[in-house]
C-alpha cells in the first residue's frame, strides 16, 4: 500500500515512530499525504528529530509555530 506520493505506509510509520522517539508529543500524515510532521514540546527535541530524519530525506524541515499575534 502507498500514499498519494508514491511512500510505502511501512516507511510513514518508520518515519512517525522517529518523530515519536525522539519526543514527538503527536505523529500524523497529512490529509493528502504530502506530508509527515510532529509537534514537539521543545525545540531541541524537534532539532533531534530533524538530525535523525534529514540524513535520509533531503525534504526535512525544522519549523516553529508562531501566534497571531506575531504575524
Amino acid at each position: 500500500m502507498s500514499s498519494s506520493n508514491g511512500v510505502a505506509a511501512g516507511e510513514i510509520n518508520a518515519i512517525k515512530s522517529t518523530l515519536l522517539d525522539y519526543g514527538a508529543l503527536g505523529a500524523v500524515m497529512s490529509g493528502t499525504g504530502s506530508a509527515v510532521f510532529g509537534l514537539f514540546p521543545d525545540r531541541a527535541s524537534a532539532e533531534n528529530a530533524w538530525r535523525a530524519l534529514h540524513k535520509n530525506y533531503r525534504e526535512c524541515f525544522c519549523t516553529e509555530t508562531i501566534d497571531r499575534l506575531e504575524v
